[in-house]
């Protein structure tokens, strides 16, 4: 599956990033004994169009921002997402991207929470609601030692998940 979502991300952003025009079908100037019977508009292989929304355009954004956090590369992840933010188009995948912002500021060698905090309180802003975030944020309430503030996200939290057993083993020990 990463394979197809690589690929994809990289036939993609080579056609949307692309700075170069796009071939010519004058062929003249390489090709000038070409024979009468081949096609006047003859290409090395397929022509690709590829027709993305603007929602799928932020969904591999979100994917390539996600796996370099997975991979722990935490320092390309933002500034991959410093970019994202400053797109005016990213309506309910807001707290998303600054949920993530807000986790590798605090998952980096050298953490910054200040900043983790500030993005989580925008993902907040964008969805009072987004679970992950609230989550994150209990995670760094508790490493702040603020474990009453992180029980209240937890109840929170709890309450959004339809009281569903906790997935928040790091949040529920305190």
């Amino acid at each position: 599956m990463q394979i197809i979502v690589f690929l994809f991300i990289f036939l993609f952003s080579s056609s949307l990033f692309s700075a170069s025009s796009p071939p010519s079908d004058d062929n003249s100037s390489n090709n000038n004994n070409s024979s009468s019977n081949s096609n006047s508009n003859t290409n090395s292989g397929p022509s690709v169009n590829i027709n993305i929304s603007k929602d799928d355009h932020l969904l591999i954004l979100y994917k390539k921002s996600y796996d370099l956090i997975y991979e722990k590369k935490y320092k390309k992840a933002i500034k991959l997402l410093e970019k994202v933010i400053k797109r005016k188009d990213l309506n309910e995948r807001k707290a998303d991207f600054y949920n993530l912002l807000g986790y590798s500021y605090r998952k980096q060698s050298n953490p910054d929470l200040d900043k983790s905090y500030s993005f989580y309180m925008i993902a907040l802003e964008a969805d009072p609601n987004h679970i992950p975030t609230l989550e994150y944020l209990s995670e760094l309430y508790t490493s702040l030692g603020k474990v009453n503030q992180s029980k209240e996200l937890l109840k929170k939290i709890k309450y959004l998940d339809n009281n569903k057993v906790s997935k928040y083993p790091k949040v529920e020990k305190n």
